[in-house]
C-alpha cells in the first residue's frame, strides 16, 4: 500500500513538474526570453512580430503548406488554436519520397501555398513504415539513413531548381518516448531519440551543404538566387527537454505543441517580409 501510494505521489509530482516547465516555455516566448542556443544562426530569435497589431484585411495572407502526416496535423492544429491569422494548410506526405514535383505544384495551385513547413521522419522509423516499405529495405528497421539522406537531398535540389521563389523550412523531426516496440531489443519500431537525431541532423548537414552552393554561386549576378530560400529550423530546444511528455506516446501535449507552433510562426512569417525585400533587390540588380 505504501509503495502504491509512493509511486501515485511520484508519478503526479512528475506531471506537475512538466506542466510547470511547458506553461514557463510558453512564458518566455510570450516575453521574447525564449531563444535558440548558442551559436543557431538558423533560427529568428525575435518573436514579437506575433504580438504586433495584424496587418490591414486587404492585405494577402500567407499561406504555408505544412507538410507530414499526424506531427504535421496537429502542428497546423496547433497554429489555429492560436489565433495567428494566417492560412495554414495540411500537405500530407509519410516520406521524403512523397514530396515529388507534381506534389509541390498541385499544393501551389489548389492552395496558393508560398511557403512549405516540411517535417517527414516518424513513418521512415516506424513499425507502419518498415510494414510498408518491406520491399525496399527488411522489416523492423528504419529507412537507412544514407537512403533518408539521398531523399532529403532529392527534395531540396527539386525545390531549389524548379521552385525558386519558394521559401522552404525544413525542421527537426519530433522525439517519441520509449515504448514497448522500441524499448526491447532488437526493436520493433525505431522512433527513438538516437534515430530521431540522426534525421534531424542529415537535414541540417543536406541544408548546409545546398546553401554553401547557392553562396558560392552568389559571384554569378546573372545567376542569382535566394541564399535564404531554404532553412532548416532546428525546435529541439522546445521540444527535447520535453521529448517523453506526449499525451499518447506519440505526438507533442498541446502545451508544447502550441510553444513550437509560436515560435515556427514567428520565424517563418517575419522572414516573409524580409523576402520580399530581397526579391525587389535581386531583381533592381539584375537590371543594371
Amino acid at each position: 500500500g505504501d509503495a502504491e501510494l509512493l509511486s501515485i505521489s511520484s508519478s503526479s509530482s512528475s506531471s506537475d513538474h512538466k506542466r510547470n516547465c511547458v506553461l514557463q516555455l510558453g512564458e518566455m516566448l510570450r516575453n521574447n526570453t525564449l531563444v535558440p542556443p548558442k551559436g543557431d544562426a538558423s533560427a529568428t530569435k525575435s518573436t514579437t512580430s506575433l504580438f504586433r497589431k495584424p496587418p490591414p484585411l486587404q492585405q494577402r495572407p500567407s499561406k504555408v503548406c505544412v507538410v507530414g502526416y499526424s506531427h504535421s496535423y496537429h502542428m497546423v492544429y496547433a497554429m489555429h488554436q492560436l489565433n495567428l491569422g494566417h492560412h495554414f494548410v495540411w500537405a500530407q506526405a509519410q516520406y521524403p519520397a512523397d514530396i515529388n514535383f507534381h506534389f509541390v505544384r498541385r499544393h501551389i495551385q489548389q492552395h496558393n501555398c508560398n511557403q512549405f513547413l516540411i517535417g517527414v521522419g516518424q513513418w521512415p522509423a516506424s513499425d507502419w513504415g518498415n510494414q510498408k516499405n518491406q520491399q525496399h529495405w527488411p522489416k523492423g528497421k528504419p529507412v537507412p539513413f544514407g537512403v533518408y539522406r539521398n531523399e532529403i537531398f532529392r527534395v531540396l535540389d527539386m525545390f531549389h531548381n524548379h521552385f525558386s521563389k519558394i521559401r522552404v523550412y525544413m525542421r527537426s523531426i519530433h522525439y517519441n518516448p520509449i515504448m514497448e516496440d522500441s524499448g526491447k531489443c532488437l526493436p520493433g519500431d525505431w522512433r527513438t531519440p538516437t534515430v530521431m537525431t540522426a534525421y534531424s541532423e542529415i537535414i541540417r548537414e543536406q541544408v548546409n551543404n545546398l546553401n554553401h552552393k547557392i553562396q558560392q554561386a552568389q559571384t554569378d549576378k546573372h545567376h542569382q538566387k535566394d541564399p535564404q530560400q531554404i532553412q532548416f529550423l532546428d525546435t529541439r530546444f522546445i521540444t527535447y527537454p520535453m521529448w517523453d511528455s506526449s499525451y499518447d506516446w506519440y505526438h507533442l501535449s498541446d502545451q508544447v505543441a502550441k510553444v513550437e507552433a509560436l515560435y515556427l510562426a514567428s520565424t517563418i512569417l517575419d522572414s516573409k517580409l524580409k523576402q520580399q525585400h530581397l526579391w525587389l533587390s535581386l531583381e533592381a540588380s539584375s537590371e543594371d
